[in-house]
């Protein structure tokens, strides 16, 4: 009795060869058992990673969707030139589970400046330094 075991495609092939007759026969069976276990207890430890990773760092789109909102908050509302808004950043607060965005204005590259929505109006939550150019009536 010989057994050989291959592992194609994620599937385990057990071939048993048997001695009969004065001749070697082969009996081919698939052993789904161990990479079913195998292939389940990778998925369920991928699924934990994602959830963590997301549920740390927030989700891409809408971190994308509150710096884009906040950007033309800025632009149309707050009547800032466009040119002088350097970057634009979404960002995740795991503390408190809101989206908000970190703006950085071309006059000031050294500071930062954090918006975020609330009740449905964008306010300035977080500076850098109370002494910036673009503080307004909004923070608190």
């Amino acid at each position: 009795m010989y057994y050989i075991l291959l592992h194609r495609n994620g599937t385990v092939y057990l071939y048993h060869f048997i001695e009969r007759n004065g001749g070697v026969h082969l009996k081919n069976k698939k052993s789904n058992s161990n990479t079913l276990i195998v292939f389940l207890v990778l998925i369920f430890a991928s699924l934990i990673i994602i959830f963590s990773y997301f549920s740390l760092t927030g989700l891409p789109n809408k971190k994308n969707e509150i710096a884009n909102q906040v950007k033309a908050y800025l632009i149309n509302e707050r009547l800032n030139d466009s040119d002088n808004i350097q970057d634009v950043n979404g960002v995740y607060s795991f503390k408190s589970g809101d989206y908000q965005a970190e703006v950085i204005y071309a006059d000031e590259p050294n500071m930062y400046y954090i918006y975020e929505k609330k009740d449905g109006k964008f306010a300035l939550i977080e500076v850098s330094n109370l002494h910036g150019n673009h503080m307004d009536e909004t923070f608190y």
